[in-house]
């Protein structure tokens, strides 16, 4: 009795330290390696292609330590087509590589005084400026390099139904693009995203100047298939008018995979007609 009443003594403190009145009892080791939740954001940023709609980006980045490439084709009479490499250097830094050939110097826009086809190679970085758990805005920064190649000389209607010859291709411009992102989730799934985006251009080959491109894209479906839709518009130089390109189409992706389809409408007398657009993705 003696014995036990000893170690009775000896065991009640730690009894009563242990279940001390506003004492939190010691996490279990698999609580205390359990991940953190993740919020809308990283919900989004984890979704194939989640960096970018059609043509612009979004203030998403690919996932740190992860490679995604992707193709697209653009079936209009440029018949343009885009590869992409997309590297999440870190959390919310990406490097990102693009070549193909386009149908405006100034990258994967409807976009171009001239009319034809351009060789163009960027390489851009993309950073992270703020977030939330439902919100985000990252700054991006690019140089890009197109060379046409086939060149018409620019004409008044802008098109080449009026007998417009080719020409000898001029050089090569070098472009250099600032833009600024902002994307929001509305539900704790982000099934409903949309981002904004404004672009500054400079063409570093001409003295005309810099451009600016809008654009707005809404990204609305489940962890697989998601429909989307993106419009860009940019203020014409020379008429003074509205040049803009309304997008719209479907992804459906996996893990690691991710497939999408749509149609380009041209929204302006410059750039009526409808074009269809195909792409693939895979993350690594």
């Amino acid at each position: 009795m003696r014995a036990l009443a000893i170690v009775l003594l000896i065991a009640s403190p730690a009894v009563a330290r242990a279940q001390a009145p506003g004492e939190t009892p010691e996490s279990s080791p698999a609580t205390a390696s359990a991940p953190p939740a993740l919020d809308a954001i990283d919900v989004a940023g984890h979704q194939p292609l989640g960096e970018r709609a059609f043509f612009t980006g979004t203030a998403l980045t690919a996932p740190s330590g992860t490679v995604e490439v992707s193709g697209r084709i653009l079936d209009d009479h440029n018949e343009g087509y885009l590869v992409d490499i997309a590297i999440g250097l870190a959390r919310g830094t990406e490097l990102w590589l693009e070549t193909g050939v386009t149908p405006s110097a100034i990258g994967p826009t409807p976009f171009s005084q001239d009319q034809g086809t351009y060789d163009t190679q960027a390489i851009g970085l993309e950073q992270v400026i703020a977030r939330g758990s439902h919100w985000q805005l990252a700054a991006e920064a690019s140089l890009r390099r197109s060379h046409p190649t086939l060149y018409f000389a620019p004409t008044t209607t802008m098109t080449l139904s009026n007998g417009a010859e080719p020409q000898a291709a001029p050089g090569a411009d070098y472009v250099v693009a600032g833009t600024l992102y902002g994307t929001v989730c509305f539900d704790l799934r982000c099934r409903v995203a949309m981002t904004a985006a404004a672009t500054l251009v400079d063409d570093l080959s001409s003295s005309t100047g810099t451009v600016s491109v809008f654009s707005a894209s809404a990204n609305v479906g489940g962890d697989h298939l998601r429909g989307l839709a993106e419009v860009l518009a940019t203020p014409d130089q020379p008429s003074g008018t509205i040049r803009s390109m309304l997008l719209l189409g479907a992804r459906y992706g996996w893990t690691h995979l991710a497939i999408e389809g749509g149609f380009a409408f041209g929204t302006d007398d410059d750039d009526t007609g409808t074009s269809l657009l195909l792409g693939m993705s895979a993350r690594l």
